[in-house]
């Protein structure tokens, strides 16, 4: 799960010094027909990895909260992390 792009990125701002970093996950994904002029998630992310991994680089869990996608059967989780 390491070349998760929030897994990616959890890195890219733990080596550059932030102090607070924050990413989305999808915990389950659009079902339907998609609406025109967007690109909703159809798929879930592996979020246990995922964060096992973003804690491994040096983060640490501050808030998470649920959210939908206007118009969309997929739901998400929005994380926020601070430096360890």
């Amino acid at each position: 799960m390491a070349d998760h792009p929030s897994v990616t990125a959890a890195r890219t701002a733990h080596n550059r010094g932030d102090v607070v970093f924050q990413h989305s996950l999808t915990l389950s994904g659009h079902v339907g027909v998609q609406p025109a002029g967007r690109t909703l998630p159809t798929k879930a992310d592996d979020v246990n990895s995922v964060l096992n991994e973003v804690a491994a680089v040096g983060w640490e869990l501050v808030s998470a909260s649920v959210f939908n996608h206007a118009g969309s059967t997929a739901i998400g989780m929005a994380y926020v992390w601070r430096r360890r």
